[in-house]
C-alpha cells in the first residue's frame, strides 16, 4: 500500500508548475498526501473541508440533484440523470477541473445536466410490465456494495440480482466479502464463474459464494448455473413492481435482451 500511495504522490507531482492537482477531501490516503503536492491542490467531496461541496443532496429514480458550494461560495445547483453518491463525486471532480479552467458554471450545470452515463454502469434497459431491468459492470464486492445501496435507496422495489463472478481467484479470495455485498439484493441468482484469463482452479465455483451466505444465515441466494438458467429463473419470479440487475464484468451483460423478451412473455 504504501509503494502505491508513493506512485500517486510521484504521478501526482509531475503535473506541470502551471496545472493543478484536483483530489478527493474523501480519502485519507489523499488527505494525508495532500502537504507533499508540490503543485496547487484543490479538493472535492462531501467533506466540509473540500473546495468543492455538495450539500442538500436529493436522490430520487431518474434524478439526482444537489447544491455546489465553492468554498464558502454557493455555485448553484445540479441536477444529474444518473443516481447515487458516487455519480455525485465524480460531478464535483468535473465541476472543480471545469471551475479551474473558468468555463461558466452555467454551462457545466447544462454539460452535467446532458450527461447521460457510461455503459453498464446502472444503464437502465427498459421497463417491461412494471419490471424495471438495469445491466451493471460491479464485479468487485466494494462497487456491488455500492451499486445496491443506492439501487436500494433511489428505487422502491424488490431487488433480484443476477450475478456472474469474474475470475476464479477473485470468487475464491473475496467469497466472503461477495456474500456481504450481494447479502443486499432481495434475491441474489449466481451464474457460472466468467474465467476471463484465468483457468479454472478446483473446487472453485460460484457455489462457495453460496457456502458463505449460507453461513451467515442468508437465505436470499441460489445458484442458476449457465446464464440460460437465469432468465428461466427471473421470468418464473419477477413480478410487477421488481428491479432486476444484470451485474458483472463478463459475459452477463449478454442475457439482459434475453431477460427483458422473456418478461413480456409475462401475464
Amino acid at each position: 500500500m504504501e509503494d502505491l500511495i508513493n506512485s500517486f504522490l510521484t504521478y501526482m507531482n509531475r503535473v506541470p508548475f502551471y496545472g493543478a492537482v484536483i483530489i478527493s477531501a474523501d480519502n485519507e490516503h489523499l488527505i494525508k498526501l495532500k502537504p507533499l503536492i508540490a503543485r496547487p491542490v484543490k479538493t472535492f467531496g462531501f467533506s466540509a473541508d473540500a473546495d468543492f461541496r455538495a450539500v442538500d443532496i436529493d436522490l430520487k429514480a431518474g434524478q439526482t440533484t444537489f447544491s455546489v458550494y465553492h468554498q464558502e461560495n454557493l455555485l448553484g445547483e445540479i441536477m444529474l440523470k444518473v443516481p447515487g453518491k458516487f455519480n455525485i463525486a465524480n460531478a464535483l471532480a468535473a465541476i472543480a477541473t471545469c471551475y479551474d479552467l473558468e468555463v461558466p458554471f452555467v454551462n457545466i450545470a447544462e454539460g452535467l445536466h446532458a450527461f447521460g452515463g457510461v455503459s453498464r454502469r446502472f444503464e437502465i434497459i427498459g421497463e417491461v410490465n412494471g419490471i424495471l431491468l438495469v445491466d451493471d459492470y460491479a464485479h468487485h464486492p466494494s462497487e456491488i456494495k455500492v451499486t445496491l445501496e443506492t439501487a436500494k435507496k433511489v428505487y422502491d422495489r424488490r431487488l433480484i440480482v443476477v450475478f456472474q463472478p469474474h475470475l476464479y481467484s477473485r470468487t475464491r479470495d473475496f467469497k466472503k466479502e461477495f456474500a456481504q455485498a450481494l447479502s443486499l439484493a432481495d434475491v441474489c441468482l449466481l451464474t457460472d464463474i466468467f474465467p476471463a484469463r484465468e483457468a479454472p482452479i478446483k473446487n472453485i465455483t460460484s457455489k462457495i459464494i453460496l457456502d458463505e451466505a449460507q453461513k451467515m444465515g442468508l437465505k436470499n441466494f441460489e445458484y442458476v448455473g449457465v446464464k440460460a438458467n437465469a432468465v428461466e429463473k427471473v421470468k418464473s419470479i419477477a413480478q410487477r413492481g421488481d428491479l432486476i440487475i444484470t451485474m458483472g464484468a463478463g459475459s452477463i451483460t449478454y442475457i439482459k435482451d434475453d431477460i427483458k423478451d422473456a418478461l413480456k412473455e409475462k401475464n
